[in-house]
């Protein structure tokens, strides 16, 4: 499987910085950014090998094709954009902030509302809960 053929090169990279002592060094001479290394390293102490299977490996072994578009591109993420307008209008600007909010709390009330409740235009009034109901029956 593919998420099990990139996990041994990440821990070599991963085991080739620590054995140098030069993260920098060792990025840099498998060509790997720098944010991609130091992602790697953390997922790899948070989780173990677990922690450096790729979320495109893995949605790509369950059968789930999966395409990389490109940075700053609404137009291509139009329903993205839209989610995040949502959540600025809706939820953020509403936010009455306190030393004592709980927003963690806050936001998980938020989207069962998002999802389970509110009526979406681009469902014709039916909220998300809804829809994918009906599409799994």
């Amino acid at each position: 499987m593919a998420k099990r053929r990139m996990v041994p090169y990440k821990r070599m990279v991963l085991e080739y910085a620590e054995l140098i002592g030069k993260d920098v060094k060792s990025y840099r001479e498998f060509g790997i950014s720098k944010s991609t290394f130091y992602e790697w390293r953390k997922a790899f102490r948070e989780n173990g090998a677990a922690g450096l299977i790729p979320i495109h490996w893995h949605v790509e072994d369950k059968g789930i094709r999966h395409i990389y578009i490109k940075p700053r591109t609404p137009e291509l993420n139009g329903k993205v954009e839209r989610s995040h307008r949502s959540d600025q209008e809706e939820f953020y600007q509403l936010l009455a902030y306190k030393d004592d909010v709980d927003l963690n709390k806050k936001l998980e009330v938020w989207e069962r509302f998002y999802n389970y409740d509110r009526p979406h235009g681009a469902f014709k009034g039916k909220t998300p809960y809804e829809v994918l109901r009906s599409l799994l029956h």
